[in-house]
């Protein structure tokens, strides 16, 4: 089950044959192809810094252009207090803390961005191969 089918799961939703036939309790007659609908769900990341290895999605791949670094872009919710209340916290963190949690395929769609030295955040692109 993909991360965005056990989403639709916990909110009431379910994966057809076809697709993710769904959403807010109704069900259609047909079932919901979310990718021919241009509909897109971050994939899963495990956050291996984090105590609890704590679940997030990957929402993008961002690149320092002054040390070379990847950094991962993820969201994740976070509950606390009595009752509980649910936030969702958006966070930066080191691209070698998070482990995937989905097949390679699901992080294909996962924009990758670039931090420019003057501070402006760019579409990144892989340099051009060498000569031969």
């Amino acid at each position: 089950m993909s991360a965005c089918a056990a989403a639709d799961a916990r909110s009431g939703a379910h994966e057809g044959e076809e697709g993710i036939t769904l959403v807010g309790g109704r069900v259609p007659s047909t079932p919901v192809d979310l990718d021919k609908l241009g509909v897109y769900c971050p994939p899963l990341v495990q956050l291996s810094a984090a105590t609890d290895r704590q679940p997030a999605y990957l929402l993008a791949w961002l690149r320092l252009e002054r040390t070379a670094e990847w950094r991962a872009i993820v969201t994740f919710p976070h509950v606390t207090g009595d009752p509980p209340a649910a936030r969702r916290l958006v966070s930066e963190v080191s691209g070698r803390s998070v482990r995937p949690l989905e097949p390679p395929a699901a992080y294909a769609a996962v924009p990758r961005l670039r931090l420019t030295l003057d501070g402006t955040v760019e579409p990144w692109e892989p340099p051009p191969p060498g000569d031969p």
